[in-house]
């Protein structure tokens, strides 16, 4: 499984995902089995990133979608039932905070 670090940005607030170490020779989000399979995963740490280069201000969306992937949004909640994948039966409950 490739392993992968999120980051934020701290002057313009963009969140992405990047490969960081693959799982094998040319592995990425679009060829390692692991991304969109549905199945719910532990989530990963936010990094702060204050000298990488914003993919979508400093990159302008020019980028190797297999190594680096924009965040629209992050979810968290619980599943019930049988298994982690979408296709298996339960209920899953999104979690949230209303002030």
């Amino acid at each position: 499984m490739c392993e992968v670090f999120i980051y934020k940005h701290i002057k313009c607030g963009c969140v992405w995902g990047e490969i960081a170490v693959p799982c094998g020779p040319g592995m990425g989000y679009t060829t390692c089995g692991q991304f969109g399979s549905g199945i719910a995963k532990r989530p990963l740490r936010l990094q702060k990133a204050e000298h990488r280069p914003c993919p979508t201000h400093d990159m302008y969306g020019l980028y190797d979608g297999n190594q680096m992937r924009a965040i629209k949004k992050i979810t968290h909640g619980v599943k019930i039932g049988t298994g982690p994948s979408k296709q298996d039966a339960g209920v899953e409950v999104a979690c949230c905070a209303v002030m």
